[in-house]
């Protein structure tokens, strides 16, 4: 994404009440839940043979995308909604959720079944947010004043596999990165706040693993495997720089806050014999 500039010579002054003043947003895809796989004596393999679920996609990353936000005056108050949770600027990329792998049945013969394993979550991207020449006021908030998020997505779960004879594990996805993010005050920046409200908050959070498929055998003597969840991911970096100076005034809250992340695992699942 080309870096957008808003701004113009001399300061231009955004009043907002009721919604953030500014929200920006870097979005990739998620992928859908496939239909079960095809069940039933009709579309059943070969005696002796497998019979596989298809897996899940994996989610689309966010990229990388950045902006600029130059001579501006920002002046967020609370509106006739009531809202406190807004920001004078929210910024967030996510990564897309992995697809759910497929079901698999199979009513008869010996044949191996093997739900299909969740798609992967993808990483938040590479976000990178310049201000120059900012100030930035809320009044009767409790979110932060600027905000930068970064998130992975989730891994997809995995397929459930149901068979007469024997049924195999499918795992879950993994979970994406969460995103590097990078902020970066090419002049002065002024925030204030008058609540406990933090200042400036950069998170980075992965997404969590996909749950792993169930494993059925409903024959008496056949085996049925459960399989483990998908591995969470790992939070992304962070660099915060200025070349400018930084005054930042809350009432009673913390100024700078940095934080990263990273994803829970997904729980595994369990084998049945009926």
């Amino acid at each position: 994404m080309t870096p957008k500039s808003a701004g113009a010579s001399g300061a231009v002054n955004v009043t907002q009440s009721g919604t953030d003043a500014f929200q920006l947003f870097s979005f990739g895809g998620t992928v859908g839940t496939r239909p079960s796989a095809a069940s039933g004596v009709a579309n059943d393999p070969p005696i002796l043979g497998e019979k596989r679920g298809s897996n899940g996609g994996a989610g689309g990353s966010a990229g990388v995308s950045s902006i600029t936000l130059k001579d501006l005056e920002i002046d967020l108050s609370l509106g006739n909604n009531g809202k406190t949770d807004l920001s004078a600027v929210s910024f967030e990329t996510s990564g897309g959720s992995g697809g759910d792998g497929d079901e698999a049945k199979n009513g008869f013969g010996f044949n191996k079944v093997f739900g299909g394993n969740g798609g992967n979550g993808a990483s938040g991207g590479s976000p990178e947010i310049t201000v120059s020449n900012l100030t930035a006021t809320a009044s009767a908030m409790s979110a932060p004043v600027i905000e930068v998020l970064g998130l992975g997505g989730n891994g997809g779960k995995g397929g459930r596999a149901v068979q007469s004879a024997s049924s195999d594990r499918a795992q879950g996805g993994n979970g994406g990165r969460g995103a590097d993010l990078t902020f970066t005050a090419d002049g002065p920046l002024t925030i204030t706040a008058d609540t406990n409200a933090v200042g400036l908050f950069l998170s980075s959070r992965a997404g969590k693993g996909g749950i792993g498929g169930k494993g059925q055998a409903d024959f008496p003597l056949s085996p049925g495997f459960g399989s483990k969840g998908g591995s969470g991911g790992r939070g992304g970096d962070e660099a915060l720089t200025s070349s400018g100076a930084v005054t930042i005034s809350t009432g009673g809250g913390i100024a700078i806050r940095a934080e990263s992340i990273g994803g829970a695992g997904g729980g595994g699942a369990t084998a049945v014999q009926v």
